[in-house]
């Protein structure tokens, strides 16, 4: 992990500092591309701006779903928003340890523990994050350290152990790694 943070450098991070909102950014970028997702994001934001739980609620969901949602999606930020708006989940989230945060957000149908974990990095900041249901984590480790095969979570929660407790900067810069491999711009040669 020091020969990658060496070669790559700083990597360019983002966050959404408020709750709501990047709880409705996880849900709109789930299981799709990257750059579908922000142009949805783009529409949604836009639309919606400041983007509210209110606002939201007083969206027609054909209207809200025209922005390029899916049904389930749409649902799911319906969810958060009366989560939010109807205070049924407690928000403050400064207080809580990840755990807590991960039971609080996970009680809200839509959010399961990927959701609950990225908002932990990019809404919350916190610093020992890292997710074995996220695809493109699992894909960076398997490439740095040569594995060929389908990492288990036995072999996930080594090195989760391994990385702690600065999950959250190995998970960074897996996804960079991934990124880069993924437009064929990795260099070729293994760290040593």
């Amino acid at each position: 992990m020091k020969a990658l943070i060496d070669l790559i450098g700083e990597v360019e991070t983002y966050y959404i500092p408020d709750p709501f909102t990047s709880l409705v950014s996880q849900i709109v970028y789930q299981f799709i591309s990257f750059k579908a997702a922000t142009v949805i994001w783009e529409r949604l934001y836009e639309t919606f701006q400041p983007l509210t739980p209110k606002k939201i609620l007083e969206m027609d969901f054909e209207v809200l779903k025209s922005i390029g949602l899916s049904n389930s999606k749409t649902q799911y930020i319906l969810n958060i928003a009366h989560a939010f708006y109807n205070k049924t989940i407690n928000t403050d989230f400064d207080s809580m340890t990840d755990e807590d945060v991960i039971k609080e957000v996970t009680k809200i149908k839509g959010i399961g523990l990927w959701t609950a974990q990225m908002f932990l990095i990019f809404c919350l900041r916190r610093s020992n994050v890292i997710s074995y249901g996220d695809i493109a984590i699992r894909k960076g480790i398997e490439w740095l350290y040569d594995i060929d095969h389908k990492l288990s979570i036995d072999e996930f929660q080594y090195f989760e152990n391994l990385f702690a407790p600065y999950n959250t900067t190995a998970s960074h810069y897996l996804w960079e790694i991934t990124i880069r491999a993924h437009w064929n711009s990795i260099i070729d040669d293994k760290l040593e």
